[in-house]
């Protein structure tokens, strides 16, 4: 039976031009790849190459490469077969031309790979190929314009050669409407039945005990940059309208100005000094991660559930309690496949579900900055969320990373607006635009599949970033300098400085819906509330009232929340916060990357196991002697800075503006400065050293 089959079909098909096609689909790939790597060599620094060189990689790694270059040669192969596919249909529809078959071949190989290479450089204008084909003197609309014709003139041609084979086609004629009427009724019936369930899931979430609990983060959101709280006009117009029915809290800071020991500190409730993740990609003890509060939303019979677009810098794994991990991998596969997949075929499938599985390191992946669709993540998040799952209440975080530098994404002139001009601080604005439109998208979403019928969301920033204006440095005017002898303040990036207020003031509000709306009101602004990052762990057990034993820092606000009688106590509370190793900007905000990455990168290994990337424990003792450090209590900041091999203290008061560097420690007849000085001392012991 099988060899009549095959003997039907070499009498119908000639496989004539298929080696010839494979060839050509290969060679191309083969030549993007060679342009590929020219950018990755441009992309990665020296440095960073000698590095990953000297490291020792597991076979685990080595695997996954060898994984990316089958996906690669697969990918090829079949728009090869494409080709070959239209040359095919394109001779037995015009047998008038009496083209030979490899004629044919050639003409589509060559069409459609000029086709691929104008469609990239019209959606990815930043893709290395772009970068390698364009001229700087013509401007991106006309290879928009000829990618668009190109489209045009090339799906023409596709349904001319389709629509003549099967008018040709005595079956379809005879067939051809019953499919057609028959595809229709099937489409209805399924959108019939995808309607029915989203509505059954839409009420079954209405129906739960226990309220399902969001929380957004977004990265590098500036406090000043949103319109609620006194600050007009705002760019964030959807989270604004959150926020206008919920509840801000409008003095909030990060433990530390650095997105993975953030995330820890609002999973854990704990300090950086209690958890001991100090800076980014810090090796986690378990202790922290049995601390997570994923574990007590887990135990009390949630669905727990992580997801981010970035993992270079932050990995945040099952290990701290959730179900399921929504990113792309982490690891140093993610810092080398995601460069090195800079190719026009690949990068037009990166954002779908193909690339979805063939390039993981690439798709939904902020950190692969030239092919990054915002909408490519908020929908792996929303498909999460409809799996049938809607007998247990949810427990969500999300990390949209897209305001973090270098502020750049996939997108044409026409979509970026003034984020393709060359100033930093345009750039960083129309990325906390395009964020917050991830924001109401995926509120949208929330709302759509029924689980804001009884919530409780929270949306925050992990950290600010400093765009070295006045307002980001404390010791800005003339006075403050000459009264700490000229003591430089970092002020751009975040995590660079305790005396840059934009870098470590976060946003962080929250609603509820449905019954688990808050008692407090809605469109409050508390501006009296000493809040930390710290304290979404023990406020989230308050408000949901869920067992719990771990030991929490931070401070329980779910009374303040739920009433507006609650007592407040501000004046007592300390809170703390310290800087990561600084990261060297100019006065444009402009890194330079070789630089950078040259003195960071040997603070960190290769697990060769895992492919992770952690920390070498040799280079904790100078982290943490370098980093600044402050105590915070009404609005009076004691600041701590390593300079020149001594250790100088700053008090600065934003009540009043006063600053003075103190040169010896305060007595007890200095009241509140002193109070200042002790918890300081008292946090970071032995780390203070006691050295003026």
């Amino acid at each position: 039976m099988f060899t009549d089959a095959r003997k039907r079909i070499r009498e119908t098909v000639s496989f004539d031009g298929l080696p010839l096609a494979v060839l050509l689909g290969v060679g191309f790939g083969l030549g993007a790849a060679a342009i590929a790597f020219f950018g990755a060599q441009q992309l990665v620094p020296p440095r960073v190459a000698e590095w990953l060189l000297g490291q020792r990689l597991g076979g685990a790694l080595y695997w996954r490469f060898a994984g990316f270059a089958a996906a690669q040669l697969m990918l090829h192969i079949f728009f090869g077969c494409v080709v070959w596919l239209l040359a095919l249909v394109s001779e037995r529809a015009l047998p008038q031309l009496a083209w030979q078959r490899t004629r044919w071949v050639l003409t589509w190989g060559l069409a459609g790979a000029a086709w691929l290479v104008l469609l990239n450089i019209d959606r990815f204008p930043d893709s290395v190929t772009s970068r390698v084909v364009c001229c700087e003197l013509i401007p991106h609309d006309f290879y928009s314009g000829l990618a668009a014709f190109a489209t045009s003139v090339l799906l023409a041609a596709v349904a001319v050669v389709v629509w003549r084979n099967l008018a040709r086609s005595a079956a379809f004629r005879r067939f051809g409407p019953r499919i057609i009427v028959w595809g229709v009724l099937v489409a209805v019936c399924a959108a019939t039945m995808s309607w029915l369930r989203s509505e059954a899931v839409a009420n079954g979430e209405a129906s739960l005990s226990q309220p399902n609990i969001i929380i957004i983060g977004v990265d590098s959101l500036r406090a000043d940059y949103i319109g609620v709280g006194g600050q007009q006009p705002g760019m964030t117009p959807n989270i604004d309208a959150f926020l206008q029915e919920g509840v801000l809290i409008a003095d909030c800071v990060t433990p530390v100005g650095r997105t993975f020991p953030a995330w820890v500190s609002i999973l854990s409730g704990q300090s950086p000094r209690t958890n001991e993740v100090r800076e980014n990609l810090f090796a986690v003890k378990q202790a922290t991660l049995d601390a997570s509060v994923a574990h007590a939303f887990r135990r009390a019979g949630y669905r727990t559930v992580y997801g981010t677009d970035e993992v270079r810098f932050s990995n945040i794994d099952q290990r701290f309690g959730f179900d399921e991990i929504l990113s792309p991998p982490m690891g140093v596969s993610d810092f080398l496949l995601g460069a090195a997949n800079d190719m026009p075929l690949a990068n037009l499938v990166a954002n779908n579900d193909v690339g979805e599985i063939l390039f993981p390191e690439t798709h939904a992946n902020r950190a692969a900055a030239v092919t990054y669709d915002p909408d490519s993540f908020v929908d792996r998040v929303t498909s999460a969320l409809d799996d049938g799952s809607s007998d247990r209440p949810l427990f969500l975080a999300v990390h949209l990373a897209l305001p973090h530098w270098p502020y750049t994404w996939a997108q044409d002139d026409a979509d970026g607006g003034f984020s393709r001009l060359s100033d930093t601080r345009y750039q960083y604005g129309a990325s906390v635009i395009e964020a917050d439109r991830q924001f109401g998208a995926l509120v949208d979403a929330l709302e759509s599949s029924g689980v804001l019928r009884n919530a409780i969301v929270l949306v925050l920033s992990d950290h600010g970033e400093g765009l070295g204006l006045a307002r980001d440095n404390l010791l800005f005017s003339k006075e403050s300098k000459e009264a700490v002898r000229g003591l430089s303040v970092a002020m751009w990036g975040h995590g660079n400085s305790v005396l840059s207020p934009y870098q470590n003031q976060v946003v962080l509000g929250m609603r509820g819906f449905g019954r688990s709306a808050l008692g407090r009101g809605s469109g409050v602004v508390l501006p009296d509330v000493p809040g930390s990052l710290e304290d979404i762990a023990p406020t989230l057990i308050g408000l949901t009232g869920i067992a719990d034993e771990t030991r929490r820092d931070g401070s329980d606000w779910s009374n303040v929340l739920k009433s507006a009688d609650a007592p407040i106590d501000a004046a007592s509370r300390v809170r703390f916060i310290e800087s990561g190793y600084v990261v060297g900007f100019n006065n444009r905000g402009t890194v330079d990357t070789d630089k950078v990455a040259g003195e960071g990168v040997h603070k960190y290994m290769i697990d060769p196991e895992s492919g992770r990337i952690t920390v070498r424990p040799d280079a904790l003792p100078a982290l943490l002697r370098e980093k600044e450090r402050a105590a915070i209590q009404d609005r009076r900041i004691l600041a701590t800075v390593w300079e020149q091999g001594q250790r100088r203290y700053v008090l600065v008061d934003q009540r009043t503006g006063a600053v003075r560097e103190l040169r010896s420690a305060p007595t007890s007849e200095e009241g509140s400065t002193y109070s200042l000085w002790t918890a300081l001392q008292r946090e970071y012991g032995a780390e203070l050293d006691g050295a003026f």
